[in-house]
């Protein structure tokens, strides 16, 4: 398949300086627009393709590109000698398809996802030929800044170009591909009410013969067409950039941070503590310190570090309750690090029984933990220790989706359960007493909040009612996955070792004391919700068939909420991570990839862990 980019145009809106040059030639962030489009492409596989250009600055195309040489490609240009629309410059390229099929991508949109797969996938499959659009989903309210589409089973059935009242919240990208036919009904094709050919038009001729196909942006996507939007990526860009960088650095010398000291892990016989002492082994500290009361039902169990018991000192039971100062304060005052990841994430209705199970757990056994810290660093003020408590999303309670993707600041009105209060609480005196020892002069101490999403991944109990490990144990036994209310709700998910990383990040960063940091998969760009990662950000629904595309087996089913939960749940959820992004931290693993090593390590034991 060869591939087209069009970018003609006037480029009225980014006027003084498109005087000079074209539009797509100006920087986003440290490379020429036109670079986006066409790494696009290059990445899928498409070496021939053609630049369609405006009259003015053609020349400056060729200067900067050449042949496509440099690039591995073979590049052809076009001049489209008058701002007729995306379909006239499209029609510009019949010569150069050769009555073959073309993958058309306007120059000034920048996308995250990698579209080789979909491309094989319209080659070869004959009888899927036609047209193939790619669709974001989108803010509805925002949703008339584009052309929208609404799809029934694997085919669009409608499209509307930037309508008053959209009909969906499917954006039409700036990403297509079309068969041979696509030059021919171009030119039946009458202007538009401001004397345009309309890519609209075009794409609608395909959805009139049912045979215009979709596939759905999975990562970042923007247009660049604007100052404000070329400023907006120019930022996603620099953050995500910069943060692999960095991150790349820290990876490779954070062993250094570790080694030789000692360590406290609260919680540590649990799945995210047990996940967290496995790496840290491998960093040869001093010394290893678990503590875990094993709460029944909160998932923690031996077996979780089985494999490296030898290295680890393990209080367990009520001797590893964290309530108890006088137990706390001699390991305390031996550690250089404290990862405080003990506590109860459940959602729970609110009654008695739940409301002292609560209290117990997530704030009165971490109140005596404090107090220990506190007389600790009060003995000894010259001592250094960093501490990094692991909060959670529920902190934000529910919010509106206009909202999305949360930030740290956000102040929430509509906290939904019992942990959702506790946990806030219990953050707010970490914080304070980060500040007040700070204010007296005991400047060794750093304490720093992460606020976890949807983790998931290996030593998840299904004890814990998480929806990971209860969707792989249905899927693995062929079971049915119950989804409440169709599991519509949107989740940004973190697999397990991606937030390792981050809190490692967290416990040797020198300026984040007293800071909360967010993780998850998203940031804020364009007024849009844009994904760090591929595909981590998915509804709960699309989660399960994920599960059980990877597993080969299960089925879904969908039921009413019950009614102690539906009170409870809180709705769409994704935090914004831009805060720790700028440390050099953001998830490495897509969702299937997650998925898959989950699966696979519940299927290598010989013990279930779920």
């Amino acid at each position: 398949m060869k591939g087209v980019i069009l970018a003609g145009g006037t480029g009225s809106r980014m006027f003084p300086c498109t005087k000079v040059t074209n539009k797509h030639l100006l920087p986003v962030y440290n490379k020429p627009m036109i670079y986006y489009p066409l790494f696009t492409l290059l990445n899928a596989g498409i070496k021939e393709i053609m630049i369609v250009s405006g009259p003015g600055h053609a020349g400056h195309f060729v200067n900067l590109l050449g042949s496509g040489k440099e690039f591995g490609a073979k590049l052809s240009y076009e001049v489209q000698d008058e701002a007729g629309g995306i379909a006239q410059a499209l029609g510009l390229a019949e010569d150069f398809a050769d009555q073959g099929p073309v993958a058309v991508i306007l120059g000034d949109n920048i996308f995250e996802d990698n579209i080789q797969d979909y491309l094989a996938e319209f080659e070869q499959n004959q009888n899927q030929q036609g047209a193939r659009i790619f669709l974001k989903e989108v803010d509805i309210k925002g949703a008339k800044r584009f052309g929208i589409a609404l799809v029934e089973g694997d085919k669009v059935s409608y499209v509307e170009e930037k309508p008053e009242n959209p009909k969906s919240n499917l954006a039409m990208t700036g990403l297509y591909m079309f068969d041979a036919q696509v030059f021919d009904m171009i030119k039946t094709l009458k202007p538009s009410g401001r004397g345009e050919l309309e890519i609209t038009d075009t794409i609608d001729y395909y959805v009139q013969k049912g045979k215009c196909y979709f596939n759905k942006v999975e990562g970042f996507w923007s247009d660049a067409g604007t100052f404000e939007s070329l400023n907006n990526v120019s930022n996603l860009i620099r953050q995500k950039e910069s943060g692999s960088e960095q991150g790349q650095e820290i990876k490779k010398d954070i062993s250094k941070d570790f080694q030789g000291k000692n360590i406290l892990i609260t919680g540590g016989l649990g799945f995210i503590g047990s996940n967290l002492a496995h790496k840290l082994v491998k960093f040869n500290p001093n010394k290893i310190t678990i503590v875990d009361s094993l709460v029944e039902g909160l998932g923690g169990d031996p077996n979780n570090v089985k494999e490296i018991k030898d290295k680890l000192e393990i209080y367990s039971g009520e001797e590893g309750n964290i309530k108890n100062i006088e137990k706390m304060k001699p390991l305390i005052q031996e550690v250089d690090y404290v990862f405080n990841l003990a506590g109860s994430s459940k959602h729970t209705g609110l009654d008695e029984k739940e409301l002292n199970f609560d209290s117990e757990v997530n704030f009165h056994a971490q109140t005596q933990f404090l107090e220990a810290i506190r007389q600790v660093m009060i003995e000894n003020p010259e001592k250094k220790l960093s501490i990094v408590f692991a909060g959670t999303r529920d902190q934000y309670g529910k919010i509106p989706y206009q909202d999305l993707p949360v930030k740290e600041d956000y102040s929430s009105q509509s906290l939904t359960d019992y942990q959702s209060v506790s946990k806030n609480a219990i953050e707010s005196h970490h914080t304070i007493l980060h500040n007040v020892l700070q204010e007296k002069g005991i400047t060794g101490i750093k304490i720093t909040s992460a606020r976890l999403t949807n983790t998931y991944g290996p030593k998840q109990s299904i004890k814990a009612n998480s929806a990971a490990p209860t969707f792989i144990q249905k899927a693995l036994t062929n079971g049915t996955i119950e989804l409440w209310g169709g599991g519509e709700v949107l989740r940004d998910f973190n697999y397990v070792d991606d937030v390792v990383d981050a809190l490692l990040l967290l416990g040797i960063s020198e300026k984040t004391g007293g800071q909360i940091y967010n993780l998850g998969c998203c940031i804020e760009a364009n007024g849009e919700i844009a994904t760090l990662s591929g595909g981590n950000l998915k509804t709960i629904k699309e989660f399960a068939e994920a599960v059980i595309k990877i597993a080969g087996s299960g089925q879904i089913k969908t039921i009413p909420y019950p009614p102690d939960r539906k009170n409870i749940e809180p709705g769409h959820f994704c935090s914004d991570i831009a805060k720790i992004a700028k440390l050099g931290w953001t998830p490495k693993t897509s969702l299937e990839d997650g998925i898959r090593k989950t699966i696979d390590f519940v299927k290598s034991c010989q013990e279930p862990m779920i």
